[in-house]
């Protein structure tokens, strides 16, 4: 699937550090093998090992297909400008129906239900202008990343005190030079999972860049498109108050004729 060249750059980046987690990854478990770790601990510490490498997979996968997902709404969005003229024209005339974007342009319908409901309230049309991705909460893809981040942190380095332990328990004298190749597993365990996060990181990071990007144009189409064709009585909120004040007054005026 087709991501923007923006997001290229990250997500090679991101690979070349799930191939050093892979690698760490595979340290780890042939040093507990050479230091004659017993079978069920090699698979206590490959568990961990594994869990941290699918959930960057993982991941790197769903960072795809949302920035994937992200090019698809932004190469819709040109066909979306004669149905944003249309319900804009509909509002003048009364009509408040308007149509869906969920499958194509799940952004831009999410920003035109915002609004829809702003001006349904009275409230100034940009009222909810946006903001850029680190000064607003965390939406669904952002939030998902970050999950698998915590998660390939947190069991990497709960996996690099399994191997120290592992390898600690083994029958050798606790000279200086043994405990230093003790450490070296759970050493590379801990360096994966950090690896791991920084791989991840940068696909969150991918993911915020083009977020602002397509929110722009999902603006700048919205308000040439859409705004632009509205009334005055509906952006307005001062029209719609002088125009009610104006109907009341004529009301109360036949009433006392």
């Amino acid at each position: 699937m087709p991501i923007s060249p923006r997001a290229k750059l990250p997500l090679l980046f991101s690979a070349l550090m799930g191939l050093c987690v892979l690698g760490a990854e595979g340290y780890v478990l042939t040093g507990l093998l050479r230091q004659h770790a017993d079978g069920w601990q090699t698979l206590v510490a490959a568990l961990f090992a594994l869990v941290v490498f699918t959930v960057w997979l993982w991941g790197f996968y769903r960072s795809w297909r949302v920035l994937s997902q992200y090019s698809v709404e932004e190469a819709a969005l040109p066909q979306a400008t004669a149905a944003l003229e249309a319900m804009a024209h509909g509002i003048e005339a009364g009509d408040w129906k308007r149509q869906s974007f969920t499958d194509a342009a799940p952004l831009l319908d999410r920003r035109l239900t915002q609004m829809w409901r702003g001006l349904q309230r009275g409230a100034p049309l940009l009222a909810g202008d946006r903001v850029e991705s680190e000064d607003r909460p965390l939406p669904g893809p952002e939030r998902e990343i970050r999950t698998y981040r915590d998660i390939a942190l947190n069991v990497g380095i709960a996996g690099a005190f399994v191997s120290i332990l592992i390898t600690l328990g083994q029958p050798q004298g606790l000279t200086a030079d043994a405990l230093l190749t003790h450490a070296g597993p759970g050493i590379a365990s801990g360096l994966a999972a950090i690896i791991a996060g920084i791989g991840l990181r940068l696909c969150h990071r991918a993911i915020q860049d083009e977020q602002d990007a397509l929110a722009g144009h999902v603006d700048e189409a919205v308000s040439e498109f859409f705004v632009a064709h509205l009334p005055k009585t509906v952006t307005s909120p001062n029209e719609r108050m002088v125009l009610a004040t104006t109907a009341l007054a004529q009301s109360a005026k036949d009433d006392l004729a």
